[in-house]
């Protein structure tokens, strides 16, 4: 069903994303240092570091926006039922898990083409070894911003549905005994 596949895909997102950063506790020689010179190797990352890091990037945008559409998608059940109950009696909710999933798919494409045309990937320096955006402002506001405002909103909705939940009384109307 629709909303619940949401957290399927997320959890798979995040599975994915966790084992390209197991991979930087390989550290093997060569796979991130270009060089033996320190500042070398700042300047100019390996092929597998670069495609790392577009990885984690891409994965780790995506995981947070497929929860943002989730909770979206509980959102509107709960707040809006009748419209929920004529969307799924017309048959299309399939065309709002598309336009979800796309969207989830596609935008983290943006913060990855930012980077790779600005200063694309470094290494870390703590374990585990991995890349990020070389641009710490790039960084902030393709990486951590998008993830903040996404949090930030799930928690938001969140709130509110608890909020709703606890306000009502228990009774059930005539209207929603048509549902």
């Amino acid at each position: 069903k629709f909303p619940p596949v949401l957290m399927i895909y997320f959890i798979v997102s995040l599975f994915i994303a966790g084992i390209f950063t197991l991979m930087g506790f390989t550290n093997r020689e060569g796979y991130y240092c270009s060089s033996q010179n320190l500042l070398d190797a700042y300047i100019t990352s390996t092929m597998f570091c670069t495609s790392i890091g577009a990885i984690l990037t891409y994965l780790l945008l995506q995981a947070p926006l497929f929860g943002l559409m989730h909770m979206l998608a509980v959102s509107w059940t709960i707040f809006y039922p009748f419209t929920k109950k004529r969307f799924d009696n017309a048959g299309k909710t399939k065309y709002l898990h598309i336009s979800a999933v796309l969207i989830v798919l596609l935008a983290p494409t943006i913060p990855v083409i930012l980077a790779f045309a600005t200063d694309g990937f470094v290494i870390t320096k703590s374990l585990p070894f991995t890349c990020l955006v070389k641009n710490l402002d790039v960084f902030y506001y393709t990486f951590l911003l998008p993830i903040s405002i996404a949090c930030a909103t799930e928690l938001t909705l969140l709130l509110l549905l608890v909020r709703k939940l606890i306000s009502h009384d228990g009774s059930i109307g005539i209207a929603e005994r048509k549902l």
